[in-house]
């Protein structure tokens, strides 16, 4: 089976749309002094902070954006699986058999006549988005977002707070800021959708495998030295959609690249389960 099952475009058009939403609020801070000696400075720059993020214009529409990447990791994720399928297919039905469930014998993929096991819905279904799984998925994912600003300002307060008080010099709190701004910014931005792709990726192919009667999963890692040493150890090992592994499911953990592997001999079977009730 090829390596590199995970939606990497997908993460980085992510990451790019965070930044866009991130970038203004970056600005924003560059309008606060830090020459805070008095109380009254403090207060002064405090109110000069909140005004400068409530006059950011809204760039992106944090719904769309994340209803977007969803559905891009969908696409990408069920013709990921298709062709998982097809390869499986292809190595181990004969030419009638795949003639007879309507694959290509020179591909394994879907004709004219498509299997329940090779999905081709390109857009995430409406029943799949109203489920309470999707619906917790889109609420952690605005939720996100929507706290970049939050823990921005409040950090920049906290920076200023900090040299009102005395305990950092001019030059300190500049570089504090210029470091926070990015960090929950433009690298914030990065973290949540390396981590969040990774979870999408891994919620929707769970439900496609599900959906299509595949109950058990082979772990695979991304097999570079980026790969924690427990996945590693998962690495070949199957697992269950119903239980997991100790860790859950590829995906799932904090910034994980790993994926599920369908299991070969459940695709073998439930293909030839098909052609059982194509004869019927």
């Amino acid at each position: 089976m090829k390596k590199n099952r995970y939606p990497i475009k997908a993460e980085e058009e992510y990451a790019e749309q965070l930044q866009d939403i991130a970038k203004p609020y970056e600005l924003a801070v560059t309008k606060v002094s830090v020459d805070v000696i008095t109380k009254d400075d403090y207060d002064k720059e405090v109110e000069k902070l909140e005004e400068a993020f409530k006059s950011v214009k809204v760039v992106k529409n944090t719904d769309e954006v994340v209803v977007q990447t969803m559905n891009n990791v969908n696409v990408f994720a069920t013709n990921d699986l298709s062709d998982n399928i097809a390869e499986i297919a292809l190595n181990n039905l004969s030419k009638n058999e795949l003639e007879a469930l309507g694959l290509s014998t020179k591909t394994g993929r879907p004709l004219s006549k498509a299997v329940e096991l090779a999905p081709k819905q390109p857009i995430i279904k409406q029943s799949r988005m109203s489920s309470p799984t999707f619906k917790r998925l889109f609420k952690d994912n605005t939720k996100l977002i929507k706290d970049i600003p939050k823990k921005m300002q409040n950090e920049v307060r906290q920076i200023l707070y900090e040299k009102y008080k005395g305990n950092l010099t001019k030059e300190q709190a500049e570089r504090m800021i210029r470091n926070k701004t990015k960090e929950l910014g433009e690298n914030r931005a990065k973290v949540i959708a390396r981590d969040q792709v990774g979870k999408m990726n891994s919620i929707i192919r769970q439900e496609i495998s599900t959906e299509a009667g595949i109950d058990s999963y082979i772990w695979r890692t991304q097999g570079d030295d980026r790969v924690r040493d427990s996945h590693e150890d998962f690495e070949g090992q199957t697992f269950t959609y119903k239980e997991g592994s100790p860790e859950g499911h590829p995906g799932e953990p904090i910034m994980c690249r790993c994926y599920d592997e369908p299991l070969e001999q459940q695709v073998i079977e439930l293909c030839k389960q098909s052609l059982e009730e194509e004869e019927e």
